[in-house]
């Protein structure tokens, strides 16, 4: 095997892991399928680190991206584990706090568990608006699948604290404007995944790019929503 170095600290390796951090080398970029077998079999994998996950999202978020997508899964926890733990602060919001989320209010009464259908359709839609705005940059549609998994997730959670300390310890509602901090968060860590080359100026207009077109594709969301499940969703 040739020598090559690692992509989360960069140090010289020869092998299949790195010597200094103990990362997986993979072999090949993923896939549609091989990030699909991932959001099943990595959903109870517990040897990787959320909180270092989150802090990396945060600090380096293309390092974490461009670390999976190339294959080396070892250091980080996998886009589905991140989507799960989203999935599970939802739910616990849902049921147990209060049934805003994202600025939405959804109703307990339905059949079909409000939280999957949220989650699902929000990562469709804004990894599609995502490629459409880059889409001249020609970075692989599985990869703004991976860096929406794993955004959504981190933006979420940090929108559902947010929303619950307006709510609970400063008696503020802040109802739709919530959904514009969370598209804030989302898509600014988004821009930083993908394009961490450009000045700030062109991330700001990639940025307010993906929030005009997932205005249009969140119309689509709501819209989808009311014709699957009249009345579970309500802004």
């Amino acid at each position: 095997m040739q020598d090559s170095t690692c992509p989360n600290c960069g140090t010289e390796i020869l092998g299949g892991f790195c010597p200094s951090c103990g990362a997986k080398i993979g072999s090949s970029q993923s896939t549609i399928s091989s990030l699909l077998g991932d959001f099943i079999s990595g959903l109870f994998s517990l040897e990787r680190s959320a909180l270092g996950t989150a802090v990396a999202l945060i600090k380096n978020p293309n390092q974490v991206i461009d670390s999976y997508f190339n294959g080396h899964r070892r250091i980080y926890k996998s886009p589905g584990q991140a989507f799960f733990y989203f999935a599970f602060f939802t739910g616990i919001q849902i049921s147990l706090i209060a049934p805003n989320v994202l600025g939405l209010y959804f109703s307990l009464e339905s059949s079909f568990p409000p939280e999957l259908l949220l989650i699902g359709l929000l990562f469709l839609f804004f990894s599609f608006a995502s490629y459409l705005v880059l889409i001249r940059r020609k970075i692989p549609f599985v990869k703004h699948l991976i860096s929406m998994a794993y955004n959504i997730s981190m933006a979420g959670i940090v929108s559902i604290v947010i929303e619950n300390f307006f709510l609970f310890g400063l008696q503020i509602d802040l109802s739709v404007l919530h959904t514009l901090i969370f598209a804030l968060i989302l898509f600014i860590n988004n821009a930083r995944s993908l394009c961490p080359q450009l000045v700030w100026w062109r991330m700001a207009v990639v940025v307010l790019l993906k929030i005009l077109v997932s205005c249009l594709v969140f119309t689509l969301f709501i819209l989808m929503v009311s014709w699957l499940q009249p009345g579970l969703v309500e802004l």
